[in-house]
């Protein structure tokens, strides 16, 4: 019974002093809402995502743009090697044909040689709006009642002093 308890314990005390590797992964940036003007036909803007490698040792990253998305960005450097500790900024080029609310996942996947692997979604969302938009038609509505009720109130007043002359 005091040679098993004496293995075990020495078993405990062997795997508790191995090292434990595992898969670090972040990004800067993960969640981005922007608001944006159509002026022209189409928006075209540039972002970015930062990756931070926050392990011992390099790691393979891919950048992929998913679901609305995978038609619009275009990366400029989709897939790259990130030494330990360091971080890089990686920009992306959007581009936006019409008007709308565009919601989706720019995806960042770090690998390692030894086929380990970790993702991390930047969540994009976009409001392109335009010259017809409906905030803008609210806000024109809104200032023309603003402006109606002060010319209003201007005519009651000059009104108002004309009687108390006569």
């Amino acid at each position: 019974m005091k040679r098993e308890f004496i293995i075990c314990l020495a078993l405990i005390v062997i795997l508790s002093i191995l090292p434990v590797y595992a898969l670090t992964a972040s990004i800067s940036n993960p969640r981005m809402v922007l608001y944006k003007n159509i002026t022209n036909d189409k928006l075209v803007f540039q972002n970015s995502v930062i990756v931070n490698n926050k392990n011992d040792y390099e790691v393979n990253i891919s950048i992929t743009p998913k679901e609305i998305w995978a038609d619009r960005i275009k990366v400029s450097e989709p897939e790259f090697v990130i030494g330990a500790g360091e971080r890089k900024e990686v920009s992306y080029e959007i581009t936006i044909e019409e008007q709308g609310h565009y919601q989706g996942d720019i995806l960042v996947l770090f690998r390692t040689d030894k086929k380990e692997m970790v993702a991390v979604a930047q969540d994009l969302e976009v409001f392109a709006i335009g010259k017809d938009s409906a905030k803008t038609k609210f806000a024109n509505y809104f200032l023309l009642k603003i402006f109606g009720a002060l010319i209003l109130i201007i005519l009651i007043i000059i009104m108002i002093t004309k009687l108390k002359r006569k």
